[in-house]
């Protein structure tokens, strides 16, 4: 697939995290979810990774707490730290909503929603279920969108955002209830180079990922339980991840680029690490 023709899109300028005021497990919708939440540490992991994030770039954080209670109240939702999975950016202006599958999340896009008129977003709604940029990776610099479909996300999701948007936008089938979001599994690392862990895919999206990145690298078996796939890209050639994923970041480092060491032991509890924590803001 020839992406040379693609123009370039606009950066986006800031990273947004929402405080883990109510995170714990009390569910269980991925297979990596366990009910031993420590509330202190997992305010100690978010504090360390924001911190670490500032050293590379702007970042804002938002309480959704503060905001006007919805028929789903804030308290019982957990797992709304997670701000990946509320919307995906939209590099011109804006956020496409979640629409989120699992009954226990459906009240977080509210908060997002909000955030985000509150600070004079546009939001665009669909009728699909779309779980943001938990499974909607953007394209480094290319003005393309890939979208992860069939765990969590539904493939229709991919024209309706198709035909609101103007990107190109890339479906890529997800096949394992390991890797139920794309950002699990693929992390785009420069303009030419991806990070995937190759079984999340079908074989279609396994070869168009070949066609698309002259560099793929595998990310090593040993990091899969502490989601080295869930790196994430906070500036050029510079990535966030969590400390227990050595072989990623020597992989990373035996590369070119930056990795920055943080704990998400707390929230891969929840089954989420760095990239899961923020959306990246146009």
């Amino acid at each position: 697939m020839n992406i040379n023709n693609v123009k370039e899109r606009k950066p986006f300028k800031q990273l947004l995290f929402s405080q883990p005021t109510y995170f714990d497990v009390k569910y269980k919708i991925n297979p990596y979810m366990i009910e031993d939440v420590n509330p202190n540490k997992a305010r100690l992991n978010w504090n360390e990774t924001i911190r670490a994030a500032r050293n590379h770039t702007s970042i804002q954080t938002v309480d959704y707490d503060t905001f006007k209670q919805s028929k789903h109240s804030i308290k019982n939702l957990p797992d709304a730290v997670f701000c990946a999975n509320h919307a995906m950016p939209i590099p011109d202006n804006g956020f496409v909503l979640s629409n989120m599958k699992h009954n226990e999340r459906k009240g977080e896009p509210y908060y997002f929603e909000k955030w985000a008129k509150n600070n004079g977003y546009p939001i665009i709604k669909i009728n699909s279920i779309f779980e943001g940029e938990g499974d909607a990776k953007w394209h480094p610099n290319k003005n393309i969108v890939f979208i992860g479909y069939g765990t969590r996300t539904n493939k229709k999701a991919i024209n309706e955002i198709d035909s609101l948007i103007d990107a190109k936008v890339i479906g890529l089938e997800l096949i394992s209830p390991l890797y139920y979001h794309l950002d699990i599994c693929f992390t785009p690392l420069d303009e030419d180079t991806v990070l995937i862990i190759p079984e999340a895919f079908s074989k279609k999206a396994y070869n168009k990922i070949h066609d698309i990145f002259d560099t793929v690298f595998y990310l090593p078996n040993e990091d899969k339980k502490t989601m080295g796939g869930n790196c994430a890209r906070i500036s050029p050639n510079t990535f966030l991840i969590d400390k227990k994923n050595k072989r990623t970041i020597r992989l990373l480092q035996n590369n070119g680029y930056t990795a920055v060491e943080v704990s998400t032991e707390e929230f891969q509890k929840s089954g989420g690490s760095t990239d899961c924590l923020f959306i990246n803001i146009p």
